[in-house]
């Protein structure tokens, strides 16, 4: 099998007022990818993979993000508060943790910057 670069989480509809959170997508690439999966109607989940230099190493390391689509009722985007910070430290080695809700956050550059400064 191959490398997953990135994975998407939403809310799994079928658990009621449980709030599991269930593998939504993944795949090899990076964020692009993963940007074109974002959903406006759904509150995701995420991580991407980026590699930086430590000690002369290149090291993989995890970016999380919060999406939380245009479209999503006032009740869901309450409980992503709730759920952000645990979503987050799943991920070990997580270098910068994203909050996106509009497709102007898409922008790579911006995500790169964002990154870049954590």
């Amino acid at each position: 099998t191959g490398v997953t670069g990135w994975c998407l989480a939403t809310y799994d509809p079928n658990s009621g007022r449980s709030h599991r959170l269930v593998l939504d997508c993944k795949g090899p690439g990076g964020f692009i990818e993963l940007a074109a999966k974002l959903n406006p109607n759904k509150v995701q989940y995420g991580a991407f993979c980026v590699s930086a230099e430590q000690a002369g190493t290149r090291v993989r390391k995890f970016v999380c993000l919060t999406w939380v689509g245009d479209e999503v009722a006032g009740m869901a985007r309450a409980k992503v508060s709730m759920h952000r910070q645990a979503v987050d430290n799943y991920f070990e080695g997580t270098v910068a943790s994203l909050s996106l809700t509009s497709l102007d956050d898409l922008d790579p550059d911006v995500v790169r910057q964002q990154v870049g400064e954590a």
